[in-house]
């Protein structure tokens, strides 16, 4: 089994439903992501004032560490799987601007 990662860089265009977005993300959709065995841990995150580059629109970023035999594969049966869909059209005033997996170059580095 290979241990990877998965970011979603999110954003809510209407402050209006920010709350609703914030709940339905961490207490429905990190949840049922759990659910999939090769999810082992969520965590969500909010930007701290401005980007120092980008427009700042990704303000949500949700880390999943992931695991699975073959990490490339799983990642291109999770594009197959959504094809065609758009969750915009679901949550017109949620955004998703990036989703995408990183493995490790490095072995953890800490202080």
């Amino acid at each position: 089994m290979s241990k990877f990662i998965l970011i979603a860089l999110t954003n809510c265009t209407n402050p209006a439903r920010e709350a609703e977005f914030n709940d339905w993300y961490t207490n429905v959709h990190v949840q049922d992501a759990l659910k999939n065995p090769t999810f082992l841990s969520g965590t969500r995150y909010r930007i701290l004032g401005q980007p120092r580059w980008g427009d700042g629109r990704n303000r949500y970023l949700a880390l999943y560490e992931m695991e699975a035999d073959d990490p490339a594969a799983w990642m291109a049966e999770m594009r197959r799987h959504s094809q065609g869909s758009n969750p915009n059209q679901l949550y017109p005033d949620w955004e998703i601007l990036l989703i995408a997996a990183y493995e490790s170059i490095t072995e953890r580095i800490t202080a």
